[in-house]
Formats: C-alpha cells, sequence, structure tokens
C-alpha cells in the first residue's frame, strides 16, 4: 500500500508554487524547513540540507548550485526522525520531470536515470534512526564535463518501509501490507551557457479514452529554463463559430521534458465531426506560443446489446444535440435504407413480371 502526499514550499526552485496533493497511492513529500512531530509509534523522517552557520545566514529549504561542468561538490543532507519509534530509512537520487498537468514528480527509481541523479554519491543508502535522534549525511555532486546549460533538476529521497499486520473483517486471517513513505529534498543545479526558454507543441488530439470530454494539448519544452505558461484553448466548428473558450494556466513545466496536458470540454458535449483548435500560451519573458490544428471528434463507442430504445431514451431536447441525437439519426437512416433496399427489390421484380406478360401478348408466345 502507498500513500503519497506531495509538499512544495516557499517557490521551491524559485518557481515551483505551494501546493499540496494527497493520493492512496504513495506518500512523497518535497519539504522545506519545519519537522513534524508524530505519537503514533512508527519512525516519521524529515529531510532538510544540512545548516552550516560558519557559511549561511539562514537555513536553505532546498539545495541550489549555481556552478560550472567538471565540478565536484561536497554537501549534507540532515535527517531526523520525528516519530515515536526507531525507524530506518533507504536514501537514494531520482531525477524530476513534470507531472502531466504541470508541477515537478519524480521519475520512478525503477526506470532509467539521466540527469542530476546519476551525478549525486551519498555516503551511506540505508540509516537507523531513534526518535528524535538526527544526523548529517554527507555526499557528492560530480557535474559532467560534457553537460547541456541551464536548469537540472534531481529529488534526494528518504524512503521508509513498514509492514503492517492487519485482521480480517471476520478475524479468522491476517494479511501483511507494506506501507512505503518517501520523503524527498529538491536539488536544483544552474550551469552556465546560453539559456534557451523554448516551448512547443506535439499537437492536440481528441482524448477518446477519457470518462468525461477532453482533449491532449501535447507540450514540450525543448529549452534549458523551467517555464510557466498560461493562455487559453478556443474550439470552433467548420463554420467558424466558437464553441469553447478554456482558460489554462500550467504549473512549473521542467526543461527537455514533454506532457500530453488533458482540457476537458465544458458546459455543451462537443457532437462527432471535425472542429479547429487555436492555442494561445504565453511564458517567460513575453514569450508567446500560438498554434492552430483540427481535431476530430469520433462516434461514442456503444457497449454490447445497445437497442435502439436506449439510444432514443437518452436523447435531450431538440435544441441540444448531443452524440446520442447522432447515433439515433445513424440507426433511422440505417433503417430507412434498408426499408427502401427490400422495396427497390419488390418493385424490381413486379416490374420484371409485367415486362415479361407485356413480351407474350406481343410476340404470342
Amino acid at each position: 500500500m502507498y500513500t503519497l502526499w506531495h509538499f512544495l514550499s516557499r517557490r521551491m526552485f524559485s518557481h515551483l508554487s505551494m501546493g499540496m496533493f494527497i493520493t492512496t497511492l504513495l506518500f512523497f513529500e518535497i519539504l522545506g524547513a519545519g519537522i513534524a512531530h508524530a505519537s503514533d509509534g512508527k519512525a516519521h523522517f524529515s529531510v532538510e540540507p544540512t545548516f552550516f552557520p560558519q557559511h549561511e545566514i539562514t537555513p536553505r529549504s532546498y539545495f541550489t548550485y549555481y556552478s560550472h561542468p567538471a565540478t565536484l561538490i561536497q554537501d549534507s543532507i540532515h535527517l531526523t526522525n520525528s516519530g515515536s519509534a526507531r525507524g530506518t530509512a533507504n536514501l537514494y537520487a531520482v531525477d524530476a520531470t513534470t507531472g502531466q498537468t504541470g508541477g515537478t514528480t519524480l521519475v520512478p527509481r525503477n526506470t532509467p536515470q539521466h540527469d542530476v541523479s546519476t551525478w549525486i554519491r551519498l555516503s551511506r543508502q540505508q540509516i537507523t534512526l531513534n526518535p528524535g535522534q538526527s544526523l548529517d549525511i554527507p555526499f557528492t555532486l560530480r557535474i559532467p564535463g560534457h553537460v547541456r546549460p541551464g536548469q537540472h533538476i534531481g529529488i534526494i529521497i528518504a524512503q521508509r518501509i513498514d509492514q503492517q499486520v492487519s485482521p480480517s473483517i471476520s478475524g479468522s486471517y491476517k494479511t501483511r501490507v507494506q506501507v512505503r513513505t518517501l520523503t524527498g529534498l529538491g536539488v536544483l543545479v544552474n550551469l552556465p551557457g546560453k539559456l534557451v526558454e523554448k516551448l512547443g507543441t506535439t499537437g492536440i488530439t481528441y482524448n477518446d479514452m477519457s470518462t468525461y470530454q477532453s482533449v491532449l494539448v501535447g507540450l514540450k519544452n525543448t529549452g534549458t529554463q523551467m517555464l510557466h505558461p498560461s493562455g487559453s484553448l478556443q474550439i470552433t466548428d467548420t463554420q467558424g463559430r466558437l464553441l469553447q473558450n478554456m482558460p489554462l494556466k500550467l504549473d512549473t513545466f521542467l526543461p527537455q521534458t514533454a506532457i500530453n496536458y488533458p482540457v476537458y470540454i465544458h458546459r455543451r458535449a462537443l457532437a462527432p465531426g471535425r472542429y479547429e483548435a487555436t492555442l494561445m500560451l504565453r511564458y517567460e519573458h513575453n514569450h508567446i506560443l500560438n498554434y492552430k490544428t483540427s481535431f476530430y471528434v469520433p462516434l461514442p463507442r456503444l457497449p454490447r446489446n445497445t437497442l435502439v430504445t436506449t439510444a432514443i431514451s437518452e436523447l435531450v431536447t431538440p435544441d441540444t444535440l448531443t452524440p446520442w441525437h447522432y447515433v439515433a439519426g445513424i440507426v433511422v437512416a440505417f433503417l430507412l435504407l434498408s426499408a427502401l433496399f427490400f422495396w427497390g427489390r419488390s418493385a424490381y421484380k413486379t416490374a420484371m413480371k409485367l415486362r415479361k406478360k407485356f413480351h407474350r401478348k406481343r410476340t404470342g408466345k
């Protein structure tokens, strides 16, 4: 079992806005300063940059480095068990990437890593602490000699794994559930060189896999800097009538990443057919992305054993066309064509009989 708690603080990496995201899958926290104490009989780990009073005025919320290629950086993380039980944490680094709706998320540990995480070497990969105990853990960050300029982002993770035994409802047997708690600390590396702010698109398509009508806006940050796009997406029909005008505001978009950003259709649904989409996004230093394309909304997928009466019963008022109107129209057209076909065959047979009868009378045969 996983629990996710995603926390960004103090406009992390200079631009990441504060936010919190909780799901029932994974507990993940990118945090700033501050330690939460718990009394639930478990270990709770918090991680922050080690504070060096001789070099720093205030504690750091995360690691930010302005450096050069082929440079070795030495630093340290401060790990604390703020829980009420002894516990063990695994320590490792992962790359950061852009979430589907923007914002920073981690690249899973079991997938290939290519950036900051491969530069970091922690002095310890596992640590056990008593309640209230803290420890500084040194690490090195070796920047390669050949690396692109601009911003590079990674995350140092402290992972706690517990084994919990839960009784069943009847009490006849017990199940063992594994809970993983991840606490992460951001690492931003800024490298000199030509800095590029460039937002592009990979197209706009109808999302036929979604329960709710939506389109997928393909976006890519091909530059070297984090971006924060905002603007609008307009959808018109083939006659140029405006059907949708949706404002867009994305969270942090990391460099060298791409996403398919979902935009949900509101108010009136789009009927099957072809539409025009116009995208306009502004981002850093008054850059503007303008993009126009067309996309197609297919007929809705009907479940098996769907009856025509069901389709007709789903129709709404005549002035509001929905996909069911088109389904019913196609069914009615099919029935009319079938009737015309059989009527035509009957008329053809009757005509042939009359022709033969007339031919016999004329020839006397």
